[in-house]
């Protein structure tokens, strides 16, 4: 019963949160032009690349030790946590200013001010997403996609249609929930910080189990962004505008129906796992990876028919063209987090290079189809591009995870 209730509420956060990610789509669509669209596209896949970098070691940390864990080991784990975001808070605090001498525009201010809110905030989300405190979660889920569009909003009506205003004033309102959050945390979980030893010993146990996922989350930015800039050098940022308005709309309505059932059992199949569950723990993966795929596959039949609706509901006239790429996408989205469950099992076993190395290949293969393919192609192949990087990774997993369940090397 407790599972349906942690579903139903990241069911409501993530579907109310993915509305807002709609409007937000809708709102600047029709304030900016698909040329500003596309830099300010071009300058959020940037930031989304170097938080990765910064910040999923830590993240995939928290996921694999927090659950289950008993008080003294949590309280180390938080504590190496606020102590990572510190120093990623502190970093932001002091790049972004000095940026400004040498970049009077601010993209490189704004870029930084964003890639360090994204950091905390996501290390902030892990925390709640670890301590299964989904009601919190849930509202900060919502309350950060609000903030980000009023303060995205506010830069430009302030500002100007500039994309530097726009992500500065998105990561404003970023950090503005961050903040809160870090609050929450600190009064939930009361971490002893005398105990520096422990927390030294857990933040070099992050290093060693997160590592891999530096790279594993650079790659996977590479699959989800690399076509911008490879659509950039070929045809310029209104084509960016255009695609990543379309891109925006097709993965939301994934993510809106698979999201919320990823964060609330990841925790859980976790822990099962660390508590001996092995069985099941796999078994509960492969079947949500079921249902994921299922999910997907609704959403891509719905593009195909309805593909013309959503462009004129969400992004108006600016913005059409958009619409031809949508129902692909959903294909690769689809194929991604269904893939998400299938590789769980390497995350069970520390074995987080396989996935590094099947990522590597996808993402070779992506880059690879879009040079190839975008100068004839354009957006449609670029998104088909999309569709062949997940495609491999997700073939590359369910290949190597049903030879493992045959050989039983997880047991």
């Amino acid at each position: 019963m407790r599972k349906v209730r942690t579903v139903l509420l990241y069911g409501g956060a993530s579907a109310l949160g993915s509305l807002i990610t709609f409007v937000t789509t809708t709102v600047l669509t029709r304030l900016t032009s698909a040329e500003v669209f596309g830099r300010y596209a071009i300058m959020l896949s940037t930031a989304l690349v170097l938080s990765s970098v910064a910040s999923e070691w830590v993240k995939q940390s928290i996921g694999r030790m927090l659950p289950g864990a008993g008080e003294r080991e949590a309280s180390a784990v938080v504590a190496a946590a606020v102590v990572f975001l510190a120093v990623v808070a502190g970093a932001g605090a002091v790049v972004a200013p000095v940026s400004m001498l040498f970049d009077a525009g601010g993209g490189t201010a704004a870029v930084a001010a964003f890639t360090s809110g994204q950091a905390v905030f996501g290390v902030a989300s892990a925390l709640l997403q670890a301590g299964a405190v989904a009601s919190v979660l849930s509202c900060a889920l919502v309350f950060a996609a609000a903030a980000k569009l009023a303060g995205g909003v506010i830069a430009l009506l302030l500002c100007g249609a500039a994309a530097s205003g726009l992500l500065g004033g998105s990561a404003a309102g970023l950090w503005f929930t961050s903040a809160a959050m870090l609050v929450f945390i600190l009064r939930k979980w009361s971490v002893d910080w005398s105990a520096r030893e422990e927390t030294v010993r857990v933040l070099r146990q992050m290093v060693n189990y997160g590592t891999p996922f530096i790279f594993w989350y650079l790659l996977s930015q590479v699959l989800n962004v690399g076509d911008r800039y490879v659509l950039r050098y070929f045809a310029g940022d209104s084509v960016v505008g255009l695609y990543s308005a379309g891109y925006s709309i097709a993965y939301g309505l994934v993510a809106m129906l698979t999201l919320p059932v990823s964060m609330a059992t990841s925790p859980r199949m976790m822990a099962a796992w660390n508590a001996g569950d092995r069985k099941g723990a796999v078994k509960q993966s492969l079947r949500i990876s079921l249902m994921t795929f299922a999910a997907c596959s609704a959403v891509v039949l719905a593009l195909v028919l309805f593909a013309d609706t959503a462009s004129g509901l969400f992004l108006g006239a600016k913005f059409q063209g958009s619409q031809s790429i949508m129902w692909i996408v959903a294909i690769g989205a689809g194929l991604w987090q269904t893939s998400i469950f299938w590789h769980k099992i390497y995350e069970y076993t520390n074995r987080t290079w396989v996935m590094v190395a099947f990522l590597l290949i996808a993402a070779v293969t992506n880059i690879g189809f879009d040079v190839l393919v975008v100068p004839s192609y354009g957006m449609a192949g670029a998104a088909w591009g999309t569709v062949a990087g997940y495609g491999v990774y997700a073939a590359l997993n369910f290949v190597a995870v049903m030879a493992s369940l045959r050989s039983r090397t997880w047991a």
